[in-house]
């Protein structure tokens, strides 16, 4: 999904560059990563850096969690730490295909309990109707909170922040003009002139 300063470093990258050809492709962190490593593509947006040396990565936006709940879910309104979850429901992003979904698991864990996956979802965007539909609470990454849903209340997660931060990977043959375009993501607001 492209919001924010990705949004805004591709119009302004489209803008610099008018004669290269900039096309987005959505899919699992696994497939950008195999894309990434043949060639196939240039740069890659994921939350958890992958086991390649070969790899040039930077952090290209910090971003933390928030909690989604049913709007009349009994923790409406109370602060709510990741402890204070145990024993509810969650939907989660597929866990098989997502590093996030098994970091923020393992969170779960840190903090004394296992959670009760009732729903995996392919999308982060989908977690929000899932919760919405009543299947369950969600952790999504902050992004997710800007899409309205009359049905659910985002809340902040008490205590230390849980990190979902992006990161820009690109093949080290590639560097100068990757560099360029996640200068302009890091940049944020100054790319959405």
């Amino acid at each position: 999904m492209l919001v924010g300063p990705r949004a805004g470093a591709i119009r302004a990258d489209a803008r610099t560059y008018p004669a290269i050809d900039l096309r987005i492709h959505e899919m699992a962190p696994d497939r950008q990563i195999a894309l990434l490593e043949s060639g196939q593509t240039d740069v890659c947006f994921l939350r958890c850096p992958p086991p390649n040396a070969d790899l040039i990565h930077e952090r290209a936006e910090a971003e933390t969690v928030r909690l989604v709940l049913p709007w009349r879910h009994r923790l409406v309104g109370a602060p709510v730490s990741l402890a204070d979850l145990a024993g509810e429901r969650f939907v989660f992003l597929r866990l098989a295909d997502y590093p996030t979904a098994t970091y923020l698991w393992d969170r779960c864990v840190a903090a004394g309990f296992t959670p009760i996956v009732a729903q995996q979802a392919v999308e982060a965007a989908s977690l929000t109707s899932l919760v919405a539909a009543g299947l369950g609470t969600a952790i999504i990454p902050e992004f997710v909170a800007r899409l309205a849903h009359e049905d659910v209340i985002y809340a902040p997660l008490e205590g230390r922040p849980i990190r979902a931060d992006v990161y820009a990977f690109w093949m080290r043959a590639k560097q100068p003009r990757i560099e360029n375009f996640v200068r302009l993501v890091q940049g944020g607001e100054s790319a959405k002139s």
